[in-house]
């Protein structure tokens, strides 16, 4: 099924490399329930739409793995922690990296996760 937001509730979105791409549409569409942006790749030409997302006015953040290191999941969920009381989460990105950041903000509170496997690994299927 396609990939929208299922609330009009205040929504922040974090994607990961090519992951980022579903986000983009969030912005167009959605950019007024939109409190926080947390984009992660290697480095910020390696991940499209950083600059619309900086020039959106919205909250955004990049993670650079390749300067900063892996974010763990952990570290993630400091990052958003102002926002887990109120907001819709809403993810894209590989599989394994969903599979731990999802379950991490679930536990931490979040109420509202939801998830889009989006990457390289969908050309096999």
């Amino acid at each position: 099924g396609a990939y929208r937001m299922v609330t009009e509730k205040p929504a922040v979105l974090i994607g990961a490399g090519i992951g980022v791409t579903p986000m983009k549409v969030f912005l167009d569409s959605h950019k007024s329930n939109i409190r926080k942006a947390l984009l992660i790749g290697k480095d910020e030409t390696s991940v499209p739409f950083v600059e619309d997302f900086k020039k959106s006015g919205i909250d955004t953040s990049f993670h650079s793995s390749t300067k900063d290191g892996r974010l763990s999941a952990d570290d993630l969920v400091s990052r958003v922690q102002p926002f887990i009381a109120d907001c819709e989460f809403y993810l894209c990105g590989p599989g394994e990296w969903l599979e731990t950041v999802g379950p991490a903000l679930t536990k931490a509170g979040a109420s509202g996760v939801h998830l889009d496997l989006f990457g390289p690994q969908l050309s096999l299927a």
